[in-house]
């Protein structure tokens, strides 16, 4: 089972998404970032990139013929209640139809964290979400 730590973050226009993978003992094994900037761009967006974008590492790494188990921790009930069902769709229709596509590739379980808790690999999601923000409206450019 992979564990990551999932958050997006949006300000002015432009968002931040993160996701933290963990070893086996809990210690971080990798962090990603980026940056988005459009005029589409939300918080929810920001949110579900984060896990597109673990979605997408993940499955760059799968042996073929191999399984893969992921645990996806987030404080968005927005992407969890939608991705297990629980709520309709009704926005980033472009972003879900991408989260779909990923998904059907792994066998995922959810875990909903408080956001803004003290909990450390939420903070650290945090964390890298809104330095990508700052990053991206300091140069102009998308990171990664």
């Amino acid at each position: 089972m992979i564990h990551v730590y999932t958050d997006g973050s949006f300000f002015e226009g432009f968002g931040g998404w993160a996701a933290v993978f963990l070893r086996d003992d809990g210690s971080v094994w990798k962090e990603l970032s980026g940056g988005i900037r459009n005029a589409d761009s939300s918080n929810n967006r920001a949110e579900l990139a984060a896990v597109i974008e673990a979605l997408d590492f993940v499955l760059a790494l799968k042996a073929p013929g191999r399984s893969i188990e992921l645990c996806i921790h987030t404080d968005s009930q927005y992407v969890q209640r939608i991705a297990t069902g629980e709520y309709q769709r009704a926005a980033n229709l472009d972003l879900w139809a991408d989260f779909d596509e990923l998904a059907a590739q792994v066998t995922l379980t959810w875990e909903w964290i408080p956001g803004h808790t003290g909990e450390p690999m939420n903070e650290r999601a945090d964390a890298l979400a809104r330095q990508a923000i700052a990053d991206i409206r300091n140069t102009g450019h998308v990171v990664r």
